[in-house]
């Protein structure tokens, strides 16, 4: 089956089609959201609602325009509506921490402040040698990947790859550990 066919069929809702569609545009899609938004599992959500979004305006796809530049507009769309939102959500989460900061005690908050640095240490602590160490030459000493890869000799994309590592499982220890509050505290800190 080619592009054309599948577009024709696609729109006469066609389910091989779609799914013929959806096999060859899948993995672009998904790099192209991951790439914008940065979480793979937002991204995920992100390109299955795209082609949903196909599935359901199927009848008005025009076949003599790019299918693929179709989808990444609707792609593109998703993202910045993802990012709007999560920009929101960060400045409520915000504004509730300040109001709530202005009533409690300062000891209160000391004590809190200090159970999620605790908690921040620990994940760093249970990280494999090379990622703790390259995250923290990145994070408390404020080098440059370039200045990490030369000084241990590695590639600037070593660099990269153990930092990706890194966070990722910080990420889950604190998700395992504590609430979506801390984790947001958490990255703020760093």
């Amino acid at each position: 089956m080619n592009e054309n066919t599948a577009i024709h069929r696609l729109r006469k809702g066609d389910e091989k089609a779609f799914r013929w569609l959806f096999e060859v545009y899948y993995a672009d899609i998904f790099l192209y959201s991951r790439s914008i938004v940065k979480t793979e599992e937002q991204a995920e959500e992100i390109t299955q609602e795209v082609f949903l979004k196909v599935w359901l305006k199927r009848s008005e796809i025009v076949p003599d325009k790019s299918f693929r530049a179709f989808l990444f507009t609707i792609a593109r769309h998703f993202c910045f509506n993802f990012l709007k939102k999560a920009a929101s959500d960060r400045l409520r989460i915000a504004d509730i921490f300040y109001v709530s900061q202005k009533t409690e005690k300062a000891t209160d908050y000391d004590l809190i402040d200090e159970e999620y640095m605790h908690m921040g240490r620990q994940a760093i602590a249970r990280l494999p040698p090379k990622c703790r160490l390259i995250f923290n030459m990145s994070r408390e000493d404020g080098k440059s990947y370039r200045q990490i890869s030369e000084e241990l000799g590695i590639s600037v994309n070593t660099v990269k790859f153990q930092m990706n590592i890194a966070l990722k499982k910080i990420r889950s220890f604190l998700h395992l550990h504590s609430d979506i509050l801390v984790l947001l505290l958490f990255f703020e800190a760093f």
